[in-house]
Formats: structure tokens, C-alpha cells, sequence
């Protein structure tokens, strides 16, 4: 078939599994749209202990009970779990090493807030386990699609361990980097690890940066080819590593394999004409239902409503507490602008105490609504006039794009990869956003004051809302770009 391709799409977390991240949200919606288009596609991640394995059906895989997976001159035994990504036919394997991913946090001890000490050896393990997997499984792929630096290794493993391998001869690798501020940064004793690693990669190493072993470096010079999110950020990653981590270097050593792609957003979910947890309904060309919505929504949690004062929704993207100064100021100040604010976030006593004091000062215009209750979540957005990170405009979860669909203008850094689709109302014609030069309290103050003005002209402000409804494309467009993409990847020569 022409175009059509046999994909193992790997990640580190995968919506709703566990995570709640761009990569998480990409990695469960850009699988099924990818089926869609008929592409044969597969899905691997690890087996956390947060994953519930009753509520989505994990079943033992007979072929992938005890496998060995060597690692460091070390054997380790695995088992391999199967599921589906809910609501679709794309089948899911999860690798289960008790050892290596049977803890309370995915990356980090919930405990010491730091990072897992054997980071570096769990995600090996793992990008090892996958490639393991696909030959107990017989399975064999066109294309390997990475994510960040938890799966970096598998295009070194692919030109190290595996080179004569004839199993994956006609693999490609794509790596897809979502992060560039977490590259997986270890110490270079890992390098001794990497079976059948040559000059090109060891000792010396291209692969290694500032005497350390760099996932991501390495997998930015071992995959076929790669991509971040946007072909805008892709340009501007060339021309200023400044948001690289020290990998400039690598970038623009393979520059020519560098290219954009846009996120999606689900189109049929994120839907104000039939989303079914609204009652009041709306769309581009009605934005009534929006206002309506609104009042039910704030009547409905205290708060006082009127059609001249904004409602911004402030997303705590699971760090309240880590930027606690910054959400006290935020909140202080938007609300002293006359904003009416909905606080949707996860309970945290330090945030939740900096809260409370908004609530009693600001009687009426502070809505908090702790924990993941979706329902809860879409009413809110749907009534929201502008949205806006927790963590300064940093986006973090994709939340603020899926806000778009209901008419939310986002305020958000404007570097971001993710705001490809975006344009500053206060630049460019209509526009859809705010977009920040910087997370300063001051820059988003700014921002806020000149939403207020814009909110004030009802018409103005009606073309940019609708404007936002629209800017994002979705998943099934974004997964036919793709497919453009793993076409390109298949013309180039072997590896």
C-alpha cells in the first residue's frame, strides 16, 4: 500500500495511563489518528506503578513472559503486558520490569522531589526492552518513533548493538523532541554500556557533552530523522541555540534531517457545538451558548457574574507549589484588574493556603476547583475568556491549545514550539493569543491590561475569540503531515 506504514510509536508517558504532559497528550492522540489513516501502528511504554492495570485491561503477552533483556553485562528479566489505547483499535505494550518502574513517581521520588538516581539505567533498560519486544513479537517496523530523551537510545542501540542485525535492516528511526530543557544528562560511565559502540560513538564520543553521556545528544546524531513541534521553532532552534541545553552543536550538525510538525487537537472531544459535558452549547459563527455557559458556570461556584468582567482560567500544570510566588503575585494582580479568575489545578496545602487568602480578599471572583474532574474541566474552559499557565506562560500541558477550541485566549511565551499556529492580537490583524517575551509577573500584567482594553470591544474581542477556536489543526491533519514525514524517512538511503 502506498503510503501506508508499520510505526512503533514509543514514549515515555502516554495519556490517560499516566501523564498529563504535551508529550503524554501527543502520544495517545497522534497513534489513533495515524490508524485512521490505516498505518499499522503499535504503541510501547513502561509499566509505572501508576498504571491501572484493572480500569484499562492490561493482559499478559504468552511470547513476551520472561524475556531477557541484557544491559551492562547484566541480564534482566521482563514481561510484556498488552492493552488498547482507549477508544481505538491501536494496540498498546507495556514493558513490565518491577525493579526498574514499580515506584510512586514516573521520573521523580514524590519523596526527595529529585530525580531517581538509576534514571539513566531504567530508560536503557527500557529502550532495550523495546527493541526485544519486536523481535519476540516477529513484528517488524518501517519506522521507529521516538520521543525525548527516555527513548534517545534506541536510534544509538540501532547503529551500536543492533547493526548487524538483520531483523531491523530496514528499520528508520524518527525522533520527535517535545523538551529540549531535559536532554538526560548522566554520567559518562553509561557510554561503556552501549554494546558494539564504535569510534563513531565511543569512547570519545560524539554522543557525550561536557563529559557526560547526553541521551538526547546521542539521538539527535543517531536517528534518520527528526522533528520538534512547528516548523517555525524549528527554524528559530537553527538559528539561536539558546533553548537547546549545549546541543546547538548536534543541531545543526544534521540540520538538513531537522523539521517541523504542528500538535494537534482533538477535534471531535474539544467541540463546543456537541461537547456533551456543556449544556450550553456554541459555536464560531454563535458565540451566545459561550455566555450563557459562562453565567451558569460562575453562578454555579459562588462567584458574581457580569458581561463586562473577563473570566480567566489559570491552569496548575502539577507545580503549584514550585512557583508559588509567582501564582500568589498573578492572582493578586488579576484579580485587583477585575478579572474574574477559575483556579483549576491539583491539591497542594502550600498553594492551597495562598488560595484561601485570594478567596477571603476577593470574595466572589475566585473560583479554586482542585482536582482532575473532566466534566468540571470542560465547563469551565468552555466559560473562560482567556487561559492562562500557572507557571508563567510555560506551556506544559496541553490544556491551553485545547482551551483554543472553546474560544479561551491563551497568554503564552511566544518562543514556545507549541504556538506555531498562534499570532499576537496586538501585533497582527486579528490574531489569538497573548504572546510573551518572558514569564515575568510584570510581562503577564501587561498582557492582562491589554486584554482587559481589547475585552471591553465586544466585536473585536468576538473576532479574536473565534479566531482561537480555530487555530489549531487537528490530529487527523497533523497525522497526514506525518505520514509526509515517514515517506521522506523511508526514501532515504540505509542506514
Amino acid at each position: 500500500m502506498k503510503n501506508k506504514f508499520k510505526i512503533f510509536y514509543v514514549a515515555a508517558e502516554i495519556s490517560p495511563f499516566v501523564g498529563t504532559s504535551l508529550l503524554a497528550d501527543t502520544a495517545n492522540a497522534l497513534p489513533k489518528a495515524l490508524k485512521e489513516l490505516d498505518h499499522d501502528i503499535r504503541v510501547m511504554m513502561p509499566n509505572y506503578r501508576s498504571v491501572n492495570e484493572r480500569k484499562y485491561v492490561l493482559r499478559d503477552v504468552i511470547r513476551l513472559k520472561d524475556m531477557a533483556v541484557s544491559w551492562a553485562r547484566e541480564t534482566h528479566v521482563a514481561n510484556g503486558k498488552s492493552a488498547f489505547l482507549p477508544d481505538s483499535k491501536v494496540q498498546i505494550y507495556f514493558f513490565d520490569q518491577k525493579p526498574a518502574f514499580d515506584r510512586q513517581g514516573l521520573y521523580l521520588d514524590p519523596k526527595t522531589k529529585k530525580p531517581y538516581t538509576d534514571n539513566a539505567e531504567r530508560f536503557s533498560l527500557f529502550c532495550k526492552g523495546c527493541l526485544e519486544t519486536l523481535k519476540l513479537l516477529h513484528w517488524q517496523p518501517d519506522i521507529i518513533h521516538c520521543n525525548d530523551w527516555q527513548t534517545a537510545l534506541i536510534p544509538v542501540l540501532l547503529k551500536t548493538a543492533y547493526r548487524d542485525d538483520a531483523f531491523f535492516k530496514n528499520t528508520k528511526v524518527l525522533l520527535t523532541v517535545h523538551n529540549f530543557a531535559e536532554p538526560g544528562v548522566f554520567s559518562a560511565s553509561l557510554l561503556k554500556a552501549v554494546e558494539g559502540a564504535d569510534s563513531l560513538h565511543y569512547p570519545e564520543s560524539q554522543i557525550a557533552l561536557n563529559g557526560q553521556f547526553n541521551f538526547l545528544k546521542a539521538g539527535l546524531l543517531s536517528a534518520d530523522l527528526i522533528n520538534v513541534i512547528g516548523e517555525g521553532y524549528a527554524k528559530q532552534l537553527l538559528q539561536s541555540g539558546s533553548r537547546t541545553q549545549g546541543l546547538e552543536e548536534a543541531l545543526q550538525k544534521r540540520r538538513k534531517l531537522l523539521t517541523g510538525t504542528p500538535h494537534g487537537v482533538d477535534r471531535k472531544l474539544w467541540n463546543p457545538a456537541t461537547n456533551p459535558h456543556l449544556s450550553q452549547h456554541f459555536s464560531e459563527s454563535d458565540l451566545s451558548g459561550k455566555l450563557r455557559g459562562k453565567k451558569e458556570f460562575l453562578e454555579s461556584v459562588a462567584c458574581k457574574f457580569s458581561e463586562e468582567t473577563p473570566l480567566l482560567a489559570m491552569l496548575d500544570q502539577g507545580e503549584g507549589a514550585e512557583v508559588l510566588d509567582q501564582i500568589d503575585a498573578m492572582l493578586g494582580e488579576a484579580l485587583t484588574l477585575n478579572f474574574n479568575v477559575v483556579y483549576l489545578g491539583v491539591a497542594n496545602p502550600k498553594t492551597e493556603k495562598v488560595l484561601a487568602k485570594h478567596r477571603k480578599k476577593h470574595a466572589g471572583k475566585l473560583a479554586v476547583q482542585l482536582g482532575y474532574d473532566v466534566p468540571l474541566l470542560h465547563r469551565a474552559l468552555a466559560a473562560s475568556d482567556l487561559v492562562l499557565p500557572a507557571s508563567g506562560m510555560l506551556l506544559k500541558s496541553a490544556l491551553p491549545l485545547q482551551a483554543m477550541s472553546y474560544g479561551a485566549v491563551p497568554l503564552l511565551m511566544e518562543h514556545e514550539g507549541y504556538t506555531e499556529a498562534l499570532q499576537d492580537c496586538r501585533k497582527a490583524g486579528t490574531g489569538n493569543a497573548f504572546l510573551l517575551a518572558n514569564p515575568e509577573v510584570k510581562e503577564t500584567v501587561k498582557a492582562l491590561k491589554g486584554a482587559l482594553t481589547l475585552f471591553h470591544d465586544k466585536k473585536r474581542w468576538a473576532r479574536v475569540a473565534k479566531s482561537a477556536m480555530t487555530a489549531n489543526p487537528s490530529w487527523e491533519t497533523v497525522a497526514e503531515e506525518y505520514t509526509r514525514l515517514y515517506a521522506k524517512l523511508m526514501t532515504r538511503g540505509k542506514k
